[in-house]
Order: structure tokens, then sequence, then C-alpha cells
């Protein structure tokens, strides 16, 4: 579960302790006042003269069900209206007390559950904090290079924008005029499907350029889209490079970054922990001449043993 459903489902826990808790006290209190009503018509009750039986309920062929408590009062003698009155609200308080020990349990349950998540987000935003003062020059440096990409993405496609969205035009016009040519059973049919093919691909390039976030607005409104864009990225990164890092199980109590180093094509460093072991951990630019796809990076954590 995320932590926004373990605390939802938290609360609703302790919504039904609360009901649960509520109702023990009310059925208590019921049970009480008919014992002493039964008393003053001369039976000599107590909370002693009722019995509660266990029994187990089978449910499936193969042994499962669960078990069920019954409250019956030991004096057979005395009349059914009198007891049942008793026994019902003694059946109540043994529901009640069962909801309330399930979700108690549950309670601990999920509180457990919602420690060791916190424990968990707390090592791996110490990791991410220890990462990001190592990695602060290769930031700039990334995200220099990211608005520079878009500068001259957005160059590219707004040069080009004319050019493709005229020859889109052309073969869409072109592959209207084919569908409508040809009947599926002509000799000319296998040749007009592969001519369909080939010109649906130059259509997806140039709809590519066309369809562009860059194309048709100025660059600076497009800067503002693409800084929110390396912004998410970077964190999105981090998160990677971290979960990755998790995966060899360090110790954030004496982690040390070592060896840091911005190279042409990225970044890389040496990771201790108080083991005897080497983490090295490099992040390599890809598809960054690419006028279409978006620099990214890729990964590389590697343990030697000392």
């Amino acid at each position: 579960m995320t932590r926004n459903q373990i605390l939802k489902s938290i609360a609703t826990a302790q919504k039904a302790i609360e009901k649960a808790t509520k109702n023990v006290a009310m059925y208590t209190t019921r049970r009480d006042n008919a014992i002493a009503k039964a008393n003053k018509k001369g039976y000599n009750l107590s909370v002693e003269s009722f019995q509660v039986t266990e029994r187990f309920v089978k449910t499936h062929h193969d042994g499962r069900g669960y078990t069920d408590y019954d409250c019956n009062c030991m004096d057979t003698t005395i009349p059914f209206d009198v007891v049942y009155p008793i026994e019902s609200a003694w059946n109540y308080i043994i529901e009640n007390k069962k909801n309330l020990e399930r979700e108690t349990t549950r309670l601990e349950q999920l509180n457990a559950e919602l420690a060791a998540m916190d424990n968990e987000q707390s090592s791996v935003d110490s990791l991410v904090s220890v990462m990001e003062m190592a990695m602060y020059e290769f930031k700039n440096e990334w995200f220099g290079k990211m608005e520079e990409w878009h500068k001259m993405h957005h160059s590219y496609i707004n040069e080009h924008a004319d050019v493709a969205r005229a020859k889109y035009n052309r073969i869409r016009t072109m592959l209207d005029v084919l569908e409508r040519q040809y009947p599926i059973f002509s000799r000319r049919h296998q040749e007009k499907r592969h001519t369909i093919a080939r010109l649906e691909r130059w259509a997806k390039d140039f709809a590519q350029i066309i369809g562009d976030k860059a194309c048709g607005i100025t660059l600076a409104d497009y800067m503002v889209i693409a800084k929110e864009e390396i912004a998410a990225e970077w964190t999105r990164c981090m998160a990677v490079l971290v979960k990755k890092l998790e995966a060899f199980n360090i110790n954030i109590q004496a982690v040390k970054v070592n060896g840091i180093g911005v190279t042409q094509k990225g970044f890389e460093c040496i990771i201790t922990d108080g083991q005897e072991r080497n983490i090295y951990a490099r992040m390599i630019w890809a598809a960054e001449y690419s006028m279409f796809v978006s620099p990214h990076t890729r990964y590389i954590i590697t343990e030697r043993k000392l």
C-alpha cells in the first residue's frame, strides 16, 4: 500500500475502534440494566449466572471456518422473556469486543507498516540529500545542457514546421486518393498497400514535428514549459539513481561520496559506507544529439569488494 492508503486505513481502523468501544459500553449498560430489572421481579441473577460458550462454525469442506460465542443462562428455569434481553446484550458485547480486538490488532500492524515506511523514506531522503550535494556541479551542468537542448529543439522544430505541415497535408491527400483506388481483389492492391505503409511512415515523421510542444509558440513561452519538465526530470533521475543504490543496502549513517567527477558523458563517483567495498555510480548521457528525443540518462552502479 502507498502511504496515503495506509493513513486512510488507519483512520478507518480508529473509527471502527471508537465505534466498537462505544458499543461495548452501551450493551454492557443494557445487560446490567436487564439483570437489575430481572432481580426486581424476584430472580436472583448476576453476571456469574451466565455462561459464555465457544463453538467453531465450519464454512468450507476443508475445515475452514470461524469461532463463534454464545451466552446462556445456567438456570434453565428462568423464563425466556427474562433472560433474552440479558443474553442478547451479552452476545452484542462479545461481538463488539471481537471487533475491537481485530481492529486494534489491525491498527498496530498499520502503524508498524507506516513507521517502517517512514524510516525507509527517511533513509531515502538522506541518501538523496547526500547525492544532491555530491552532484551539485553536475546538476548545474545538466540543467544547462538540457536548457540548451530545448532551445535548439525549439529552433529546429519551428524552422521545419511549415515544410512538415505542407508535406503532411500532401501525404494525407495522397492517402485519401489511394484508399479510394484499386479494389481489394485487384492485382495492384498489394502494391498499393506497400505505398500506403511508406506514406504513413512519412506522415508520422512530419506529424511529430507539427505536433511538438515547441511548434508555433515563442521561445520564451516554450522555455517556461521546458524548465518545468527539466526540474521534474531531474527529480525522477535522482529517484531512479537512489533506488538503484538502495539495492546495495547502503548504511546511510556512514555513507561518504568520493572521487566525484563530471565528465563529457556524465557524472561518476565512488560511494563508501564503512563496509569492505566500494560502490561505483555513474550517470551517462544518452540521445544528447537527437533533435526529437529529449536527452536522458542511463545508470551504471557496480560494487567491488575490498
